[in-house]
């Protein structure tokens, strides 16, 4: 897809929130969850890639690293970056009703936690590089169309019934059965499609759909762990290491030694736009220079639904800097640079022992239980351990090798 393609909106269709982000993982899918939001005592982070779509009445969103605030009132939308923890609160003195529409690594598509899964997509290999994410919104009278181009085979959009009723026709095949779609409701779609609305009192959808390429903010060369900071600016160097599985021990600096390569980190000045992105070298490693003194937000690491990731940082003599790092179940930590500060946090990843006691799971829907997947050598969080683009379970029962991606 072009840099120059235009805006996926026909007819009275409109962007309703928009953003660039790279990819949650190398095999994605769309994932549609209802959640009512509570009242601020109540209200807990958020960090997945996507957009929140406020339906029945206003919601605040409280951005946890930068500090900033919004209100999104009933049919507004916003975009949530992946690793910002955010907060969605109800402005009513209720609960308010409203649905994430995100972008997951594809093992993830059907978990929901404690919200309601309207929909979990297929899953397909993610674009590289950072993409215009668009969500769209269109209202339609009964009978009337909306023909618009959603996406591709190779990045699906999804799209979603928030009221009345519609069915969806492919525009190169017209004479097809329509795929029919009620209010609460939500299908992948690729290609140019037809929308309908069938309801006697018409119909409201949604569609979020991956666009161009973007390139990517230029940005200082972040990968010589070796580096000091300049004259009077701080640095902040960030070392991810891999613990054992489920650990439970204090001794991370004798137990988790195994660098963590290509792992994405950010630093943000709350309440500001300036943020600056890396990601670790083959020693774990990534740093941050040119800092001045300011408060400073970090964030990223791995998932946080597949890991515990304590956060412990050093200034240049060993002390503990801060002396209480935040944590939280959405890793990061909060510093306060000061000019010539040399800062190094370690950022462990814990693992979390996702096929449990029991050998009967199959987390990555697969058709593998847990027991089996152990005894293959596969991976049980992934679906194609290979990355062949077979399932690990058809790979099984094709009687070809799911470790090995030359079998298929």
């Amino acid at each position: 897809m072009d840099n120059d393609t235009p805006s996926p909106t026909e007819g009275h269709a409109e962007v309703i929130a928009q953003g660039v982000a790279g990819m949650p993982g190398d095999e994605i899918a769309w994932r549609v969850t209802a959640v009512s939001a509570p009242r601020p005592a109540d209200a807990a982070a958020q960090d997945a890639l996507g957009f929140v779509l406020a339906e029945e009445d206003a919601l605040l969103l409280n951005d946890l690293d930068s500090g900033g605030q919004a209100r999104r009132a009933a049919g507004e939308a916003a975009f949530a970056p992946a690793g910002i923890r955010q907060q969605q609160i109800a402005l009513s003195d209720g609960p308010v009703a409203y649905y994430r529409i995100n972008l997951v690594n594809a093992a993830s598509a059907d978990a929901a936690g404690d919200d309601e899964l309207i929909f979990g997509g297929e899953s397909f290999t993610a674009p590289e590089g950072n993409h215009d994410i668009d969500l769209l919104r269109d209202v339609l009278e009964e009978d009337e169309e909306a023909e618009l181009d959603l996406g591709s085979e190779d990045a699906p959009a999804v799209l979603l019934v928030t009221s009345g009723s519609v069915e969806i026709l492919s525009s190169d095949d017209t004479a097809a059965e329509p795929n029919p779609l009620s209010a609460g409701e939500a299908v992948d779609v690729a290609g140019s499609v037809i929308v309908r609305a069938t309801d006697p009192d018409g119909a409201t959808f949604v569609s979020g759909v991956i666009g161009p390429e973007v390139p990517p903010i230029p940005v200082q060369d972040t990968t010589t762990p070796e580096a000091t900071p300049a004259d009077g600016l701080a640095s902040l160097t960030v070392q991810a290491l891999n613990c054992p599985v489920g650990y439970e021990g204090e001794t991370f600096g004798d137990d988790c030694v195994e660098p963590l390569a290509d792992i994405a980190f950010r630093v943000v000045i709350p309440a500001t736009e300036l943020r600056v992105e890396g990601t670790t070298d083959a020693g774990g490693s990534v740093v941050f220079e040119g800092l001045g003194e300011n408060t400073y937000a970090l964030t990223g690491g791995v998932p946080a639904e597949f890991a515990v990731q304590p956060v412990f940082c050093v200034d240049e003599d060993g002390s503990e800097f801060p002396p209480e790092p935040t944590q939280s179940e959405i890793p990061g930590a909060v510093l306060e640079l000061g000019d010539g500060d040399d800062v190094t946090c370690l950022w462990y990843v814990i693992p979390e022992d996702l096929r449990g006691d029991d050998p009967a799971t199959d987390s990555d829907g697969d058709g593998l239980l847990a027991e089996r997947e152990a005894e293959l050598g596969t991976d049980p969080l992934n679906p194609d351990s290979d990355g062949d683009g077979v399932n690990d379970g058809e790979e099984i029962d094709a009687g070809t090798d799911p470790t090995n991606p030359a079998s298929s």
